[in-house]
């Protein structure tokens, strides 16, 4: 059933991602600010792929979910207490969301897979160093 009506316009969503999802890890610029594809785009879009009013009129899935995964951290506690002696404990986090919003997220296969909630790869601990200093004694 051919439907491409010049008109239609799929339910954009307009939310802004729960917090800690794997939609916010991947949401780009203001979580409250949406730029959908215009109608020429939309209709290019629809042609290019052949595409169908019908595709877009259920959503599909965004990544709300909370982040959840179970990798275990590699490190030992020593060198994790090592790392926090050199930055400070406020500047380690080994916070699941944390972990995976520092590591992936930023390319479209990466988005792709956060919106289905698949988790490759992720860092032990996110470390935010306070200077050169700290990262030249890290390494």
């Amino acid at each position: 059933m051919k439907n491409n009506s010049k008109s239609f316009q799929p339910d954009w969503t307009e939310t802004a991602p729960a917090k800690k999802s794997y939609r916010s890890i991947f949401k780009w610029g203001s979580p409250e600010g949406f730029k959908h594809p215009n109608q020429k785009l939309f209709n290019e879009l629809k042609e290019t792929f052949g595409l169908t009013d019908e595709h877009f009129r259920v959503k599909q899935p965004e990544g709300n979910e909370t982040v959840s995964f179970k990798k275990a951290i590699k490190l030992t506690k020593a060198q994790v207490k090592k790392i926090a002696a050199i930055v400070g404990e406020n500047n380690i986090t080994s916070d699941e969301y944390d972990r995976l919003k520092y590591s992936t997220g930023k390319t479209v296969e990466e988005a792709i897979q956060l919106r289905n909630g698949i988790v490759d790869r992720v860092t032990d601990l996110v470390v935010h160093p306070r200077s050169k200093e700290d990262i030249r004694e890290i390494i």
